[in-house]
């Protein structure tokens, strides 16, 4: 797939660095109430101009929607309040359905949060293997943030990827919900420098089928599954690294070694301190050391090393700051993933992700600046 793309909004976080809570966000001064919905009309118009967008656009040459693209069904999400802050639009495409927009619908964070083309939604997923069926209205899945979803199952409130029971007090949930809203709302803040703008894919990344997590019987294992896929890249999707290499790299228990470099444990998920380290002693006992390497954490992620690694077709594994955390309980944690495409204009940053939950690669997520990214990490082998 030629990324020629729109992509739209990602927010992002981590494990073993704790990060002190911020109490009452500060929003913009034209934003009456950040926490009001903003409604299911303006939602909805929100998802019907991306639709346009994608088919209008030269942007989006290769993506599967078309002149018969519509919206087929409508699931709200809602806070801690029970008010709707977004929707999930599942999409209808010549007749079958297929794809997705999610729209966040608070004042201080209105807009596309993100979609897919073929896809389905990671919530839908989630609910799908906890509750047994897509995500239903009546299932009244709370939104907490871009990447982190519970449900009210049996009189408790879980988390709804892991399944694991939330500790953390309804008050301690919504300051973090308060948190998570103020970064997204300063993602739309986005960095003035024109030298950025454009497009790019990896090399690659057309075609390729990436591992999801539920390929690994293991819960919380997002880490060891982003740096299998980014292994799987270099060990099978690039015809300029060397055939012995590949070889090296893509053979054996390729993601029990990962796990354990990557310090993985089903409690708790993976270290993102170990991100880039993992991959590189992967190389290493491999005999297949890798050519280049870096890594970022927090203020030193800029839009600048992101797109630079992409356009020197880089796979960059990303992770996603707490959601959540109080004395140490990750009731919301962290969630990796690989950034393999952008699109940036003047006024939006898109990231084409692998983000564990889909096998094809044609998952979008507005990105502007890393208030929610924890860390950056890649390594190279051409």
């Amino acid at each position: 797939m030629n990324v020629k793309k729109r992509m739209l909004s990602i927010l992002l976080s981590v494990t073993v660095v704790i990060v002190p809570m911020m109490q009452v966000p500060a929003y913009a001064t034209d934003v009456k109430n950040p926490f009001a919905s903003v409604g299911q009309e303006k939602a909805e118009t929100c998802a019907k101009q991306l639709i346009v967008d994608t088919t209008t656009s030269d942007f989006f040459e290769d993506w599967p929607w078309n002149s018969t693209t519509k919206i087929q069904s409508t699931v709200p999400m809602y806070d801690y309040d029970g008010n709707v802050n977004a929707y999930l639009f599942r999409l209808n495409t010549d007749g079958v359905q297929q794809g997705y927009i999610v729209v966040n619908a608070t004042e201080g964070s209105f807009g596309v949060e993100s979609y897919s083309g073929s896809g389905d939604f990671a919530a839908d997923i989630m609910a799908q293997r906890r509750l047994g069926h897509p995500m239903q209205a009546s299932d009244k899945i709370i939104h907490h943030s871009m990447m982190d979803f519970a449900v009210q199952k049996n009189g408790q409130l879980l988390n709804l990827e892991s399944n694991q029971v939330i500790s953390a007090s309804k008050s301690e949930l919504k300051q973090s919900y308060a948190k998570a809203l103020q970064l997204q709302a300063k993602s739309n803040q986005i960095e003035p420098a024109s030298s950025w703008d454009g497009n790019y894919t990896v090399k690659g990344a057309s075609g390729w089928s990436p591992y999801v997590t539920s390929d690994f019987p293991q819960d919380n294992n997002c880490g060891p599954t982003a740096a299998t896929n980014v292994i799987h890249y270099w060990g099978t999707r690039r015809s300029d690294v060397s055939a012995t290499t590949r070889s090296r790299l893509w053979s054996g228990q390729v993601y029990l070694e990962l796990a354990n470099l990557i310090g993985f444990h089903e409690i708790g998920g993976s270290n993102p301190l170990l991100m880039r380290s993992a991959l590189i002693n992967y190389g290493k006992n491999r005999n297949a050391p890798a050519l280049g390497d870096d890594q970022r954490y927090y203020s030193a992620i800029d839009w600048a090393f992101i797109v630079n690694a992409i356009k020197s077709n880089i796979p960059v594994m990303l992770c996603t700051n707490f959601a959540y955390d109080s004395s140490q309980k990750y009731d919301f944690t962290y969630h990796m993933f690989v950034a393999v495409g952008y699109n940036r204009s003047s006024s939006t940053i898109d990231l084409l992700v692998v983000d564990g939950w889909h096998r094809i690669v044609d998952t979008v997520y507005h990105y502007n600046n890393a208030q929610y990214l924890q860390a950056a990490a890649y390594a190279r082998w051409a």
